[in-house]
């Protein structure tokens, strides 16, 4: 199949190929099935890869258009499946771009971790028997469920999840804990978690959930730094947004040329705000849907890959920005963040001041800014310009 695809990609854009992946009947015709796109990565002169599934269902494969400069990619893809006796489809698009796609399991990036999970259950993701698929962000991440047991599978490896899991149980805070499964082999790239009952956050906003979350949260900021697993990275503000703005460069200049002066401002003030205060073992990737309530008041934080050293305002500060965008949606957010805030500080926390914390807000919502594009909205140039206009009312207030 050929197609068109322009080489430079804009807001004001209708011929680029993130245009073409959300064009639900030129990706149906290509893959030979009616899906949609569901999520969306793009990175700047590589390519763009999306997974697609039918309307209400879960995702059932990858596509990727693949830039001139990295043809290497699609001889790599064919290369690791072949070995696996999986299937890539390529085909040649022009101008010079090609696009690949696969089920699942041919996934070019997640073959390693594939690997070191039984054959059955593979067979059963791809049969849709037995297995139920809860997330899958392509070239990324694969987390799967199996009766009571949730695998999750990732291209970077998870060196300091379980022992990190270990040490803050160990410490009375209540996080998921990896389990053993039979078949699963020993890995860095594959664990194994049991599923957690209850509900979160989002599901439950009730506001003495709210407050032990955030009680349970300063114990966690709390624990000394022997406890800290060796592994964990600092976070870098500067780095977590260029990301963006190099995204921001491609989709739109004009915009990046707005949000990058505000950005460097943002991550000097936070770079300052930073010292004095230790950089504190911290969730890294904190909103109400990481906190499992339980019918007698206790929570459990699961998703414990991302933790991160950073400075305390940095979890309340994610927090608080996924918040604030539940509020577009009509939900009770600030009431939420406040509960959480009083339990933190109730526990011994220090909550950054309001300034700080706005600042901190701030930097993950720009962080977030490319999302309604990553979600695959088809009205998503829309929304990144709605997002960044709230972003710049918050900083004037």
């Amino acid at each position: 199949m050929n197609a068109r695809i322009g080489s430079e990609v804009g807001l004001g854009s209708r011929t680029g190929p993130l245009d073409l992946l959300l064009d639900q009947q030129w990706l149906s015709d290509l893959v030979g099935q009616k899906v949609l796109a569901q999520r969306i990565r793009h990175k700047p002169g590589v390519g763009t890869v999306a997974s697609y599934g039918p309307a209400s269902g879960p995702a059932c494969g990858w596509v990727q258009l693949v830039a001139r400069s990295a043809q290497d990619k699609i001889v790599n893809a064919e290369r690791r499946a072949a070995q696996r006796d999986r299937a890539v489809i390529v085909r040649p698009l022009t101008p010079g771009w090609t696009a690949m796609h696969g089920v699942l399991t041919s996934d070019p990036r997640l073959h390693q971790a594939l690997d070191q999970v039984p054959t059955e259950l593979v067979e059963g993701l791809e049969r849709g028997e037995r297995v139920q698929l809860l997330r899958y962000n392509p070239h990324r991440r694969l987390v799967l469920r199996c009766d009571d047991i949730v695998l999750r599978l990732t291209t970077n490896r998870q060196t300091h999840v379980v022992a990190g899991a270990q040490a803050l149980a160990a410490a009375g805070i209540c996080v998921s804990q990896p389990v053993r499964v039979p078949g699963v082999t020993a890995g860095k790239r594959v664990t194994a978690w049991p599923w957690v009952k209850g509900t979160d956050l989002l599901a439950k906003p009730c506001s003495r959930e709210a407050v032990v979350a955030g009680e349970s949260l300063a114990r966690w900021h709390a624990q000394p730094a022997r406890l800290t697993p060796a592994a964990l990275r600092s976070l870098s503000p500067k780095t977590g947004l260029q990301a963006v703005l190099d995204e921001l460069d491609e989709l739109d200049p004009s915009l990046a040329a707005q949000v990058r002066p505000v950005a460097a401002d943002l991550v000097v003030r936070i770079s300052l705000e930073g010292i004095g205060n230790a950089s504190l073992w911290s969730h890294g990737d904190f909103s109400a849907d990481q906190v499992i309530s339980h019918p007698n008041d206790g929570v459990c934080f699961i998703d414990l890959d991302r933790s991160i050293l950073a400075p305390p305002g940095a979890d309340l500060g994610s927090f608080c920005a996924v918040e604030v965008l539940r509020e577009q949606e009509g939900a009770p957010a600030a009431e939420l963040s406040a509960s959480l805030l009083g339990g933190y500080a109730d526990a011994g926390g220090t909550v950054p001041g309001p300034d700080s914390l706005r600042d901190w807000t701030a930097y993950w919502l720009i962080s977030r800014l490319t999302e309604p594009l990553r979600h695959a909205q088809p009205t998503w140039r829309f929304g990144i310009l709605q997002r960044w206009a709230q972003i710049q009312e918050m900083l004037r207030s």
